[in-house]
């Protein structure tokens, strides 16, 4: 009815293309594998998919924005956790943003994984910036 609300959450491993070239294929895919493992442990794995290379789609039934907030930070946390560990061979670092469907604001399911693109795109471009 008009109150199902779902999300639609990006997540894109920054820098796996430089990865790739510069510690290697194992390195890469070590951190797809943990990336991929973290995000089915938080939000659940028939939600997950593996879009292309670096970037996965959660999409997030019934989940509102104070849901996906929530998970956000829990996400975070496991990233932390993660890179804290002293067997890591590489940082992992995800851009990430998410969009929830509004009947007020989105016509079509389209415009609701466009805004959370966007909104993914941003957090990437960000970290590209505050790496200069």
């Amino acid at each position: 009815g008009g109150n199902a609300s779902f999300s639609v959450a990006f997540f894109d491993i920054n820098e796996l293309k430089r990865i790739y070239v510069h510690q290697g294929f194992e390195t890469a895919e070590r951190l797809m594998y943990e990336c991929a493992k973290i995000l089915c442990n938080i939000f659940g794995k028939n939600e997950v998919y593996h879009v292309t290379g670096d970037e996965f789609i959660v999409l997030a039934d019934k989940k509102s924005i104070l849901d996906m907030d929530e998970l956000f930070a829990k996400f975070d946390k496991a990233i932390q956790e993660y890179n804290l560990n002293k067997d890591v061979d590489h940082q992992l670092s995800v851009a990430k943003g998410f969009q929830t469907f509004s009947a007020d604001k989105h016509n079509s399911y389209r415009s609701v994984f466009v805004e959370a693109k966007h909104k993914s795109d941003a957090d990437k471009a960000a970290h590209y910036k505050n790496k200069e």
